[in-house]
């Protein structure tokens, strides 16, 4: 890249950057280092109703991912300010090719190229579709079948014998004659009130 052009983009990331510490100090004098009880000026964060100390737990919150944001945007200006000073400034981080100079006359504080950060979004994308839940699920249950270790617990191989066993027929909801054993766990609860009366002495 020729020099004049790295100047540009020089000039445009150091006004860049004084926009975002203008914005961080904007924040910061909103009070986002401070507590919701000290911003709200109470005795007690216990307030008279919920809905006013969420209403300052809120705006608190949202201050704070502001700051964070713009905390990032700086680092990336300085990133980029630094990739000027040693070079290397307006080459794709990813592919090594050179990124296209209307882009970075958009976004001067670019890593990736337009085609790496295309396939960079959908990879993020597609994460961020995922449940969060499957990045602590293991594959298939773990370890399918742990029957030759001294294992006592519920593995893979338990939970597809459970789940067959609903695709088997029950013969006890076919027999035609019902001799009372379902949902009998001991002997003793087999014997019926009519069988019980006719024990009793008369």
């Amino acid at each position: 890249m020729e020099k004049s052009r790295l100047e540009h983009f020089k000039n445009r990331l150091i006004e860049e950057k004084e926009k975002v510490e203008e914005n961080i100090n904007r924040l910061e004098n909103m009070g986002v280092g401070i507590s919701v009880k000290d911003a709200t000026s109470e005795l007690s964060s216990y307030d008279n109703h919920p809905g006013d100390m969420g209403s300052e737990t809120f705006e608190i919150e949202k201050n704070r991912a502001l700051k964070a944001n713009e905390v990032t945007h700086i680092k990336a200006i300085r990133d980029a300010l630094s990739k000027i000073d040693r070079g290397v400034f307006g080459v794709c981080e990813i592919c090594g090719r050179n990124i296209e100079e209307e882009r970075l006359e958009v976004v001067p504080f670019t890593q990736l190229c337009i085609n790496c950060q295309d396939e960079n979004d959908n990879v993020i994308a597609y994460k961020n579709q995922r449940p969060i839940e499957e990045e602590v699920l293991s594959h298939s249950f773990g370890r399918y079948n742990m029957d030759d270790e001294d294992y006592t617990g519920f593995d893979g191989e338990d939970t597809w014998q459970e789940l067959d066993s609903f695709n088997s027929p029950n013969p006890m909801l076919w027999d035609d004659e019902d001799d009372g054993s379902e949902g009998v766990v001991e002997e003793i609860e087999k014997v019926s009130n009519e069988q019980y009366k006719r024990q009793l002495p008369d």
